[in-house]
């Protein structure tokens, strides 16, 4: 990956310097893009005089307008040092936001999730339906029997070896980002609420034996999702189209396969962890309590609805 040289320049462009940075070695002359552009404080951002998307326009239009040139304005190092302050915190913003807590509950789950595929190996196997049902996969009839704590132990057990890869791989890199942005506390109640959530979905809509960690996982773009509400700019920013990309194909592979994959519990997973990440809210943002208060009403209905449609 080649390297990218940002010269920054007190005068107009012109065609000297363009000229004088061709001839430089290493350079090629299809490479020397010089073009004028403003930084945006408010924004903290780089805007080129050619950008016209949103309601930067107006704004592009003032920061490039030509004005005249006082005696009395503050000289070029001024602007550059509050330029550099301005970056400087929004390093620390973004610190704070995206490193807020540690994952050590993704780390518990990931333990949690290996020693019993371990034990489940070890006693017959993971792909055992008995096995399954000993170690408690979802299985309708049996929760239809008050054998409730099925909406539980099944977001910890996994069916073969490339369910649990697959799984682990995504809790360890989706929970880890998660939990640093909302904190081991608010990552565990939005973990375990995704997590029966999606074991709530399953029940409500397919009577088939089920495990695995997929709804809370999806429960975690949910939080994702969430933070991008709250946070608009920050997140296309930085996660954002890598998200919902991701989101988009796994739920498409979903759909696809619907013999192989449990999409319902993906669903109520991706749902109940949108709802959960705005009851706890955001570290250090004071959320709006109505709005609160109406996400934790509307999972319990939804909860409510599902055990009700599938049963019981």
């Amino acid at each position: 990956m080649k390297g990218r040289i940002v010269y920054v320049c007190y005068e107009s462009v012109a065609d000297s310097m363009r000229e004088a940075l061709r001839a430089e070695q290493g350079i090629d002359e299809f490479q020397v893009s010089l073009d004028v552009a403003a930084y945006a404080l408010l924004e903290r951002r780089w805007i080129s005089k050619g950008e016209s998307s949103g309601n930067h326009m107006l704004y592009s239009s003032a920061l490039f307008a030509e004005t005249e040139i006082s005696e009395n304005d503050p000289p070029a190092s001024y602007w550059m040092q509050r330029i550099e302050q301005t970056e400087v915190e929004r390093e620390r913003e973004l610190r704070e936001t995206f490193f807020y807590g540690r994952p050590r509950f993704t780390y518990f789950f990931l333990v949690i999730i290996i020693a019993l595929f371990i034990l489940m190996e070890l006693s017959g196997g993971s792909q055992n339906p008995r096995v399954l049902l000993f170690f408690g996969a979802k299985y309708t009839p049996l929760i239809l029997e008050g054998e409730w704590w099925r909406f539980i132990t099944p977001m910890f057990l996994h069916i073969g070896l490339m369910h649990i890869l697959f799984n682990g791989f995504a809790l360890y890199s989706l929970g880890t980002l998660t939990e640093q942005l909302y904190g081991s506390v608010r990552y565990f109640i939005i973990y375990m609420l995704a997590g029966i959530s999606g074991v709530v979905g399953s029940f409500a809509f397919s009577p088939n034996l089920s495990a695995g960690a997929s709804g809370a996982i999806f429960g975690l773009f949910g939080a994702l999702l969430y933070f991008g509400t709250q946070n608009k700019s920050l997140f296309f920013q930085t996660l954002g189209t890598n998200i919902l990309v991701v989101l988009g194909i796994n739920l498409a592979i979903g759909f696809l396969s619907p013999q192989i994959i449990d999409n319902y519990a993906h669903l109520g997973g991706l749902i109940g962890g949108f709802l959960a990440s705005a009851i706890v809210g955001l570290p250090r943002k004071k959320g709006n309590p109505f709005i609160k208060a109406g996400a934790f009403i509307l999972l319990a209905v939804l909860i409510w609805w599902g055990m009700k449609r599938g049963g019981l």
